[in-house]
């Protein structure tokens, strides 16, 4: 994450699109996230919106990492905070 960029748009606003329950249930969110949840995001603005944040990983307030695609990095990511 030390090399991440932190999102500088000139959008105030962006849309994040995460995977189903069920999917991410599978990489190891064990509950419902909560409407103004915080969350940390690596991920990439989509080619034909650059409102739409597509994730590849997340993490929760407490540290737990969740999986939002089948992309291997070469080491894995680890949250910024």
């Amino acid at each position: 994450m030390a090399s991440a960029r932190p999102y500088s748009g000139e959008h105030a606003e962006i849309h994040l699109t995460l995977a189903g329950p069920s999917w991410m249930e599978r990489w190891g969110l064990n509950r419902a996230l909560e409407e103004g949840e915080t969350i940390e995001v690596l991920g990439y603005l989509g080619s034909e919106d650059s409102h739409d944040l597509r994730p590849v990983m997340f993490w929760l307030a407490d540290g737990q990492g969740v999986w939002q695609q089948l992309t291997a990095f070469p080491s894995r990511p680890e949250p910024a905070n």
